[in-house]
């Protein structure tokens, strides 16, 4: 017979969480936002943490949101439940877009909005260097400390920045899972909304 909740329990992988570390959901959670989601976090500290869910995009282009943006199909991804009236961005030109804030390696997030802005115009900023989000995931003090121990995330590592960039990302959950190995092979098919079994 089989042990479903040992078959659903996350086990640890020794990876540390910090900033440039993927946070990648459980199968057991189905919150709106977080439910198959894979998290790359921008900062990690006693006092709170932030990232950016990867893999939900939204029905809208940036274009539609923000008058005098470049006509190019650079997709809106939903960030998460933090800000959600805020365009954020993560790029990987902080060479030359003033004011971002390093994550790893040559991926950056944030900086002069305009600037990057102008950049694309100009095409000196392709739309496969940059990455747009409404909205954040953010947890307060110790509360993503707390998730960790209940089995909702298992803390991973960022394979590469062209992984967190891309827009094509409906598998990004299930390649995530599958680099865990054979333990973890039967979540890609668990429900996402076990009531629908």
């Amino acid at each position: 017979m089989i042990n479903l909740d040992e078959m659903l329990k996350v086990k640890p992988t020794g990876i540390k969480l910090e900033r440039g570390r993927l946070l990648v959901s459980g199968p057991l959670l189905h919150d709106a936002f977080f439910g198959r989601s894979v998290i790359l976090m921008t900062d990690y500290k006693p006092v709170g943490s932030m990232g950016f869910i990867l893999n939900k995009p939204t029905e809208f282009y940036v274009s539609d949101l923000i008058e005098g943006f470049p006509e190019m199909e650079l997709p809106l991804f939903s960030g998460g439940p933090v800000q959600s009236d805020n365009i954020f961005f993560m790029h990987k030109r902080g060479d030359i877009i003033e004011d971002s804030v390093n994550i790893i390696g040559d991926l950056y997030w944030g900086g002069n909005f305009a600037q990057a802005q102008d950049y694309l115009i100009q095409g000196i900023i392709q739309a496969t260097d940059v990455k747009f989000f409404i909205g954040y995931a953010g947890w307060d003090e110790s509360q993503l400390d707390d998730e960790l121990n209940t089995d909702s995330w298992i803390v991973s590592n960022l394979i590469n920045t062209d992984e967190a960039l891309k827009t094509t990302t409906k598998n990004l959950w299930k390649e995530n899972i599958d680099k865990f190995g054979s333990r973890y092979k039967n979540w890609v098919n668990f429900p996402a909304d076990p009531s629908d079994n």
